[in-house]
């Protein structure tokens, strides 16, 4: 029998969750806070612990803290199941290796115990053979598989497939509608509720995210009416969507994404596409925000219906340093923006949110030529490529995107595009407890953190390149806290072409007179395929990346140069 260690100070919680899982032939053990839950660990070791936070005596943190600190309990399941959404204490239980994050505002029996099977299995899992699952893929890409995946299924299964098992029912119709009356200024909340109300799993999540700690700031709320209230329409817009969204991709874990950071991407594609769309048309940001959020719910339809598949193309993407796309056309005879297209055109959203959320890959030449409104298409194209740039989540594909054409075609200059992605972060970061709380599995820390921490001393690097390329990577070393243009310790030279090199030298040789010194330098070009010229390279110590080109390999190639 499975034994579960529920650690809270509130009984009226504690006891009913014990009895729960009692019922379902798990045994459990209590403790009121840390301390005591310390006390029952040196005695015994339970499969799992549910760990609040907030507690008298010791709290939830620094019993995770002793939890790790012990090597008999260091791969100890813990679940926080609390009613804090503070970042810093997420952040510390996600570097501590949480399993999972369940807000009590947000809370069910059912889901409670559906975290459990999934970590420790059912009450009687110990009896049973456990089944193989599909080997998880690591950040270096490597799982022991052949890196050319050998299975292949044709376009015709896929769209067959998507045609019987990715039915949304009733749902987008009604979503559509409340966010149309959301956006429009003749709609009162009291006709908004009424729209919702026909969807009630809608209104119940609706509901729970408004009591949650994300807005939570008083009494409960009863009603639609007291939710718009509480969060505003733009707060109601997002809880609609996302949970909507996630709702009917919550399994894609098998084929290799991370639901969480998935979630983050698309949420901040999302913000972004809202943004720049803003002084354009004030009138209609609604459909730029829900063509963001969608944008790559085709890469969620092959991850949901052909999941080992999908997991060795990612495998195999990673590991050849291949666009994700070319890959998904071997292995499905499709890309996932040609999926997106046929769920959303499926699920009968309007036909210009369709292409904007589809081409969101395609030159702005392709734009020009095939969308019916250029702008909208080439709007989430340009914010799809800065969430890639500030490494906010992670759609599948972990590389940088070229920019430049997008933000010029659409009369953006470089600091109006600076300041929206600064913006579009800072707005993002408010989706990063919503997308672990509703996402199953261990919470990660943001990507860019993660990355960040690949280098034993954080590097400072000026970046001297043509502004049409270099704002990927000023914004990306921006938002690792690499870049320092004025006392750097080593530089990025960007050359697109050959005829760039003189030119970016001098502009470094500029900067050497100025500090003093010379500086380690990275040269970085398409393919990796410009080195430095010999007379550049002597007394220097140098090295060469692709961009645009995988995270990884830019931040391995910076961190092995500084160090």
């Amino acid at each position: 029998m499975s034994t579960i260690l529920i650690v809270d100070d509130m009984e009226i919680f504690r006891e009913p969750i014990a009895s729960t899982l009692r019922s379902k032939g798990y045994a459990t053990v209590c403790a009121s806070n840390g301390k005591e839950a310390i006390h029952v660990l040196e005695t015994q070791t339970p499969d799992l612990v549910l760990l609040d936070l907030a507690m008298p005596i010791m709290d939830g943190l620094t019993c995770l803290k002793a939890i790790r600190g012990d090597a008999r309990l260091r791969d100890l399941p813990v679940i926080l199941l609390t009613a804090s959404s503070d970042r810093a204490h997420v952040t510390q239980a996600a570097q501590l290796g949480v399993s999972g994050y369940l807000l009590k505002s947000q809370f069910s029996l059912k889901e409670m115990l559906s975290r459990v099977e999934q970590h420790i299995g059912p009450s009687d899992a110990k009896t049973i053979a456990p089944a193989t699952a599909s080997p998880a893929i690591s950040p270096s890409g490597s799982t022991g598989r052949s890196p050319i995946p050998s299975e292949r299924v044709t376009k015709e299964i896929v769209w067959e497939r998507i045609g019987q098992e990715l039915h949304l029912e009733a749902v987008p119709p009604v979503l559509h509608h409340v966010l149309a009356m959301i956006n429009s200024r003749e709609t009162s909340m009291d006709d908004i509720a009424e729209a919702m109300r026909m969807d009630q799993v809608l209104t119940l999540r609706v509901m729970q995210v408004a009591n949650s700690s994300f807005y939570n700031n008083g009494k409960p709320v009863k009603n639609l009416s007291e939710v718009a209230q509480r969060i505003g329409l733009s707060g109601l817009r997002v809880v609609v969507m996302t949970a909507t969204a996630m709702s009917h991709f919550s399994d894609v874990a098998r084929g290799g994404l991370i639901p969480q950071r998935f979630w983050e991407h698309s949420l901040a594609t999302a913000m972004l596409s809202q943004l720049l769309a803003q002084p354009m048309a004030k009138e209609e940001t609604e459909r730029y925000f829900l063509a963001g959020l969608l944008h790559d719910i085709g890469r969620l339809g092959l991850c949901r219906l052909f999941p080992e598949l999908y997991q060795s193309a990612l495998q195999a993407a990673a590991e050849r340093r291949a666009d994700l796309s070319t890959v998904e056309l071997e292995c499905f005879g499709v890309t996932h923006a040609e999926v997106t297209h046929g769920l959303l055109s499926q699920w009968k959203l309007p036909g210009d949110l369709v292409e904007a959320a589809s081409l969101h890959h395609s030159s702005v030449a392709h734009i020009k030529s095939n969308a019916r409104e250029p702008r909208a298409a080439l709007v989430v194209a340009l914010a799809n490529a800065l969430a890639h740039a500030m490494a906010c989540g992670d759609s599948g594909g972990m590389s940088l995107v070229p920019f430049h054409q997008y933000a010029h075609t659409l009369g953006l200059d470089r600091e109006s595009v600076e300041r929206i992605a600064l913006q579009g972060m800072k707005d993002a970061e408010n989706t990063e407890l919503l997308c672990a709380s509703r996402c199953a599995g261990g919470i990660r820390s943001p990507l860019y953190r993660e990355l960040a921490q690949g280098a034993k001393v954080a590097p400072r690097l000026a970046v001297l390149a043509n502004p049409k390329h270099g704002d990927p990577l000023k914004l990306f070393l921006r938002q690792l806290g690499w870049w320092e243009q004025d006392c750097p310790r080593a530089a990025l030279v960007y050359v697109a072409e050959p005829g760039e090199m003189t030119q970016r030298f001098s502009e470094l040789r500029d900067i050497e007179a100025r500090i003093g010194n010379s500086l380690p330098t990275l040269v970085a070009s398409p393919e990796g395929r410009m080195a430095l010229p010999s007379d550049l390279a002597v007394g220097r110590s140098s090295a060469i990346v692709a961009v645009p080109g995988r995270y990884s390999d830019l931040v391995d190639a910076i961190a092995k140069l500084c160090s």
